[in-house]
């Protein structure tokens, strides 16, 4: 793992891997740096079209005189060609071990539309940087030559922070290890420069402070949701919140299972019956220490369930394995609360987190059962297996009556359904506010952490209705699970602007790609902190 940051000038020590920025070019451009040798022709490529040979140069973004005196000297492969998007080193050890370079795929076009291809551009960074960095299987200091940002920025459409910003979180991003419980662990310990003579300047340098914090947020959250289910229950994930709030200096609140029987908080206390640890309600909020004129609150609501069997409507053990990770909307709303204090950003911001077991007992809640919940709705238990709904739905009712927010955001591993609709690309949003769909939308998409809004419509509360109660808690059809399952969510959330995100498609990565590490993604704490962050700086222009 990374350990520090530095902002240096020069390439004045021997790192051990340097990464250079290049593109392949089909041209020679006035402003581009070609790799020349001392009294040699300039180093070319001259890839084969069809029948005519067409001259290919290196396009390097890096300082003239590290260009020439440290790079041109070792090259030892004279006719290489350049793939977009690759990752590629050609160099022969001089003063760094290794030099690494990183061709650029030319994605600006402007019919596509400019925001969508500057996206895919810093995303396709994230991912070459983040797999350079990860391939580093030993302790070492690493230099990112950044001393061509500003040109760098004018050919891919973008700014200079966009591009720290992306490069530093997807250093921390790709550098993550879970090996708490390895008898021998494997991350290694590195340091991470960024090079450039007059390029880091203090604005960049507090950009790349800020997207190590938040990349640092995702990584804390991957930790907790790579957590065995036997090493973090209920207690000592109150006791890591509180830890996080005493580094944030952010307020918590935790409600016990008395408290949440005498205030009536019918659905987490059923869920919660079938496990002998006790359930907890944890309310966190951070306050901006100078509030604008112009005031807003948001609130999160990320649910909590440490392990999920499925209750007496008990999973198949397959489906069980990653059910230790059905906290992961509460790891979320934790860790963006957590960055969202430390980076001091001007809005309010109060997190609500339930937290229980579904396990099954000898009080475990059963099919049939009729809930009365905090708002006073009575619901028919047909699933013991639909129980996020009804932690979400008490938090939802509580939380929103007690703050009246301006918008309400809840984050979880909801259905099954919505991976089966959506796979693991996008999160699911439900939303009954097109202003806040698409500023989270708009999220998604600078953070490479993709939204698909889906339909709300009142005809899909029907199947929710029941003979005995004013709800069921899971739909009598088996077609639509992910979109009745919000619908049941908005019958407890009053009349406020309202998103539901359901990351049960992207909780996890099957495999290690770039800043993507298998096992937890922590999904939705970079959306989250984005969010907030447009939100304030729209609150300041006010």
């Amino acid at each position: 793992m990374i350990e520090k940051i530095f902002f240096e000038k020069n390439f004045e020590k021997g790192y051990d891997a340097v990464l250079v920025f290049t593109n392949a070019v089909t041209r020679p451009a006035s402003n581009e740096l070609q790799l020349k040798k001392k009294k040699k022709p300039k180093v070319v490529i001259r890839p084969v079209l069809g029948s005519i040979a067409m001259p290919k140069s290196f396009q390097v973004f890096s300082n003239e005189k590290f260009l020439n005196d440290q790079i041109a000297p070792h090259v030892k492969d004279q006719s290489y060609q350049a793939k977009p998007g690759e990752i590629f080193p050609i160099y022969s050890e001089g003063l760094f071990r290794q030099i690494v370079y990183i061709t650029l795929p030319t994605l600006y076009n402007k019919k596509d539309g400019e925001n969508f291809v500057v996206n895919e551009l810093l995303n396709t960074l994230r991912e070459l940087v983040a797999t350079v960095i990860s391939q580093q299987k030993r302790s070492c200091n690493i230099a990112i030559d950044c001393s061509k940002l500003a040109f760098l920025a004018g050919q891919t459409k973008t700014t200079e922070a966009s591009l720290v910003r992306c490069i530093t979180e997807a250093s921390f991003l790709g550098d993550y290890r879970f090996d708490s419980y390895l008898s021998k662990p494997l991350a290694a310990r590195h340091t991470l420069s960024l090079v450039g003579a007059i390029a880091i300047t203090p604005a960049l340098q507090k950009a790349a402070r800020e997207s190590r914090l938040i990349a640092q947020a995702t990584n804390h959250a991957r930790d907790l949701e790579n957590e065995p289910p036997n090493c973090l229950g209920v207690a000592e994930f109150v006791a890591r919140a509180t830890s996080f709030a005493k580094q944030a200096k952010f307020k918590i609140k935790t409600l016990d299972t008395k408290q949440l029987r005498k205030q009536k908080f019918g659905g987490i206390l059923a869920v919660n019956a079938g496990s002998d640890e006790g359930a907890k309600l944890l309310t966190l909020e951070y306050k901006p220490a100078k509030p604008l004129s112009h005031k807003q609150s948001v609130l999160f609501v990320g649910k909590g369930v440490l392990f999920d069997s499925g209750g007496l409507s008990i999973k198949p053990s397959k489906a069980m394995e990653e059910m230790k990770m059905d906290m992961s909307g509460a790891a979320v709303v934790l860790l963006a609360l957590w960055a969202i204090s430390l980076l001091k950003l001007e809005v309010r911001v109060i997190a609500v987190i339930p937290l229980t077991e579904n396990l099954i007992g000898p009080q475990a809640y059963r099919v049939g059962d009729l809930l009365s919940m905090y708002n006073g709705k009575t619901v028919e238990v047909t699933n013991t297996d639909a129980e996020g709904r009804l932690l979400l739905a008490d938090s939802l009712a509580y939380a929103t009556a007690a703050f009246n927010p301006d918008y309400c955001i809840d984050v979880a591993t909801l259905t099954g359904a919505c991976v089966v609709a959506l796979g693991s690309e996008y999160a699911g949003l439900w939303s009954n506010n097109d202003k806040l769909a698409g500023m989270l939308s708009k999220s998604g998409e600078r953070t490479a952490e993709a939204l698909w809004r889906m339909p709300l419509d009142a005809a899909y509360l029907e199947d929710m209705r029941s003979k005995v109660a004013d709800l069921k808690n899971a739909a009598s059809t088996p077609y639509g699970g992910a979109i009745t399952a919000a619908k049941f969510l908005q019958q407890f959330i009053g009349k406020g602007a309202w998103a539901h995100i359901d990351i049960a498609g992207v909780m996890s990565y099957a495999a290690s790609k770039g800043y993507k590490k298998a096992g937890a993604s922590g999904f939705g704490v970079r959306l989250l902190v984005d969010f907030i962050s447009c939100l304030a700086n729209k609150t300041k222009e006010k």
